[in-house]
């Protein structure tokens, strides 16, 4: 999206970091309601999670010099009643990176469901690793030993994570092979 338009209100924007996505809902006049740590704060840093609240921020603060983009799913709200709900949440605390998130809270003002693909995404990898039998990237092995040991596990210590709602979504596969199939099937077909 060029930096010259702003978009309208209440849409659901997103941009691409590193890691992850960031999310967010547009308040109109060149603002965006998200869900962030204090400026300045590392994102990944415990300091990050006591500090981060809903709260606005400019199209450029929230965009940290990436480009950002419009979540194409469709709204079950009016641009004027998204805007109603993130506002209704300014202030509110209690971000949770796997349960609580930036998305979810994108998601739930133009939805009404707090989803995160990016959490979805994790525990289908997850699955993926115990289908495939491995132990998973070594760092992780090395900093989640309590959670996995050897490495066995990933995707129900992934769903042990999630909300309880959310559990049913990220159902477990009834086999490796057809995790697998579910996976790896859609993609063979764009070759």
């Amino acid at each position: 999206m060029p930096r010259s338009s702003a978009p309208p209100a209440g849409t659901h924007l997103f941009v691409r970091r590193t890691l992850y996505e960031h999310h967010g809902i547009s308040a109109g006049s060149g603002r965006v309601i998200h869900f962030a740590p204090d400026a300045g704060v590392a994102t990944f840093s415990p300091e990050a999670l006591r500090t981060a609240r809903i709260r606005y921020a400019s199209l450029d603060a929230f965009a940290e010099g990436e480009e950002i983009e419009v979540d194409p799913a469709p709204a079950a709200f009016s641009g004027r009643e998204v805007v109603a709900r993130a506002r209704a949440r300014l202030g509110e605390r209690g971000y949770d990176p796997v349960a609580w998130n930036c998305e979810h809270f994108a998601r739930w003002c133009r939805t009404g469901r707090a989803e995160c693909f990016q959490v979805d995404r994790v525990v289908r990898a997850a699955d993926v690793l115990d289908a495939a039998d491995v132990a998973g990237p070594r760092d992780l092995v090395s900093v989640l030993p309590p959670i996995c040991p050897r490495g066995r596990g990933w995707g129900d210590a992934a769903r042990g994570m999630l909300r309880p709602e959310d559990r049913e979504r990220h159902r477990r596969p009834a086999s490796a092979l057809e995790e697998l199939a579910r996976l790896v099937l859609p993609a063979l077909t764009l070759w």
